[in-house]
């Protein structure tokens, strides 16, 4: 086959990958970005959007896993970095999910998606660090005990 066919049937193999993306068919999106990438193993786009498409599927290793190949066969393929940081954020691997997001905006900081992923798990990193293991019979306690003021008057907590 000729490298203009071969061409040819890559993108086929990818533009019917992103239709059946776009309806949902993951498995199916699997497996024409898998055509595309044996046919071309050093297309990051494809890597990357097959990421897309394991991460819809809450497959997170995978998605990592062509990521990472994606960035690999391109360091500057921002999309990349991003998906993978949606990976991460999957497993609540909150800091590997910023320096993606961090990277993908270094790369391109025009992209809002990946200012709104950071944000996203930033958010959470915090979120998780701040949960207590308190059960709940004792966090309603806590709710219920009266405060201390600094000059030692006690107040309702206002959270009856």
């Amino acid at each position: 086959m000729q490298a203009s066919q071969v061409a040819e049937r890559v993108k086929a193999f990818k533009n019917r990958g992103r239709g059946a993306f776009n309806g949902k068919d993951y498995d199916r999106a699997i497996a024409d970005y898998g055509e595309a990438i044996k046919l071309s193993p050093k297309d990051a786009s494809a890597f990357a959007h097959r990421c897309e498409a394991y991460e819809s599927k809450e497959d997170h290793d995978a998605a990592i896993a062509d990521c990472t190949e994606a960035i690999r066969i391109d360091p500057k393929y921002g999309w990349a970095y991003n998906n993978r940081g949606v990976a991460y954020y999957g497993l609540h691997e909150y800091d590997a999910a910023l320096a993606d997001h961090a990277e993908a905006i270094r790369v391109d900081s025009r992209d809002a998606w990946a200012y709104a992923r950071r944000g996203m798990a930033w958010t959470e990193r915090v979120n998780s660090t701040r949960r207590s293991p308190i059960s709940p019979r004792r966090s309603q306690s806590i709710r219920n005990t009266p405060l201390v003021s600094a000059k030692g008057v006690r107040r309702s907590s206002g959270r009856g």
